[in-house]
């Protein structure tokens, strides 16, 4: 089959994940937006031939439950230091340099720094080294 094709199995994966994100996000309302954000979505897929990289499926449950214990303790981190009679807080930015080669990764990286509590946003800064 030519590489300028969609697979079936890869628009079945599409479709059923952003019909699940739909679903989980409007509360089963808006369908007819959907359909036409599902095409565009589809296209955007065919255009670019996004290849997302394979999961490591043995690393998934030590991550999650180094993301979830991670994300318990910086929820009760950020509670305490909310509710203090004199609360100690110093908003910054920090800067922290990966070695990620995959701007995939990096943007994963990001997404789930972004969702842990006290963080208001991540963000990938691409610096070429001299």
């Amino acid at each position: 089959m030519p590489s300028e094709f969609i697979s079936v199995k890869r628009v079945v994966f599409v479709s059923t994940l952003t019909g699940l994100c739909w679903l989980a996000l409007t509360d089963n309302r808006g369908w007819w937006f959907f359909f036409a954000l599902w095409l565009a979505i589809l296209y955007w897929q065919y255009v670019n031939q996004l290849n997302l990289p394979p999961i490591r499926w043995h690393r998934l449950p030590g991550f999650l439950m180094f993301f979830s214990k991670q994300l318990v303790l910086g929820a009760f981190d950020v509670a305490w230091r909310a509710l203090a009679i004199k609360p100690n807080i110093a908003p910054q930015w920090q800067w922290y340099p990966v070695r990620l080669s995959q701007p995939a990764s990096r943007q994963l990286l990001a997404s789930l720094i972004s969702l842990l509590p006290g963080t208001c946003s991540a963000q990938v800064q691409h610096h070429r080294q001299r």
